[in-house]
Formats: C-alpha cells, structure tokens, sequence
C-alpha cells in the first residue's frame, strides 16, 4: 500500500540541499548543509558533494536512496518538510 509520506521525486537544489515531492503532492526542502555524516561507514561517502548529488528514488522504493544504499526514512523526511526544519 502506498502511503501519502512516500517520496515520488528528488531534486538536488545545492551542495547538500535536496527538493522532495511526496504521493500526496506535498513538496518540501531539506538541508543536509552541517549534518553529521559520520552514523557509520553507509552514511561518510555523503560528505563528498558529488556523491551526495548522485542521490535517486530507485523505482517501487518509498524514499530517497543513494548508491550505496543509504536512505532517510520517509516519514522522517516529510517530518522535517513540513516543520521547515534544516538538519544543522
């Protein structure tokens, strides 16, 4: 079942800035510009800018997702959307 919070498209706006559309047509931004990137070794290739940008919404998958399969919740992202939230 498809959920309102699934994210359908990803738009790189800056170095660490990421445009999110959602199933219901809610759009948002997130800043990811002073984010702790070192969680572990799935998250550290994402302080390289041109990885970062290489960031997708692989087909049937409900959320944003970059190559080495690093994704963010898509509740959580919709979460810090609709609060205006940046992730400093």
């Amino acid at each position: 079942m498809m959920e309102p919070q699934q994210v359908t498209h990803v738009y790189v706006l800056g170095a660490k800035k990421l445009g999110l559309r959602f199933l219901d047509g809610f759009e948002g931004i997130v800043d990811f510009t002073g984010w702790d990137f070192d969680l572990g070794p799935m998250s550290q290739p994402l302080q390289d800018d041109q990885f970062f940008q290489k960031v997708s919404v692989p087909d049937g998958y409900p959320t944003i997702q970059w190559p080495n399969g690093f994704d963010v919740c898509p509740d959580v992202l919709r979460e810090w959307c609709q609060g205006g939230k940046a992730l400093v």
